[in-house]
């Protein structure tokens, strides 16, 4: 299996692009918010053990799509350095274990551009976060510009770029069909 990680900051675009790539090579997409959303549904996001909930799901669902030999699939993550690095390194390890490899997007725009982002009508169909005020703490509290350490990532700053450019880029880069 090709599991392709598309990562980077609230409003970058994550999600839209891996509709783009999802269409152009057929594969499964499995976006951070699916999770977000069910655990959301059960317990508040402050509770002290939803990051964990999260990430078990998570987890569980990519080693099950590389169990079965999915040939493809597309996550979405909103990846926090260092914090972030031993879920990565876990993902990593649960993939290959099934013989699959990971392939690394980073996507990042200007702040500015992620500000205006953040407004869209598009973010209210998950809890996403859709002010600049939560914009703004969040990239005060975490460091989601830093690509994932010690693996080649395409870095991709899609301030002036379409989804469908930034899909084809990816498909290009990784030869994905």
């Amino acid at each position: 299996m090709k599991l392709i990680l598309v990562y980077g900051p609230p409003a970058v675009g994550k999600l839209t692009v891996a509709n783009e790539l999802q269409k152009i090579t057929g594969f499964r997409l499995f976006h951070n918010h699916l999770v977000s959303d069910l655990v959301e549904s059960v317990i508040s996001w402050e509770s002290a053990v939803f990051g964990s909930e999260k990430a078990k799901l998570y987890l569980q669902m990519l080693e099950l799509a590389a169990k079965e030999k999915t040939p493809g699939l597309i996550f979405t993550y909103c990846y926090a350095y260092p914090d972030d690095t031993k879920f990565i390194n876990r993902i990593i390890k649960g993939i290959k274990k099934y013989d699959g490899e990971v392939l690394f997007v980073q996507m990042v725009c200007s702040k500015a551009k992620l500000m205006d982002r953040v407004m869209e009508k598009s973010r209210g169909k998950h809890l996403k976060i859709s002010t600049k005020k939560t914009l703004k703490k969040v990239l005060g509290q975490y460091d989601l510009f830093t690509e994932v350490p010690k693996k080649h990532s395409l870095s991709i700053d899609n301030s002036e770029l379409s989804a469908k450019k930034v899909a084809q880029m990816i498909v290009e880069h990784y030869k994905l069909v």
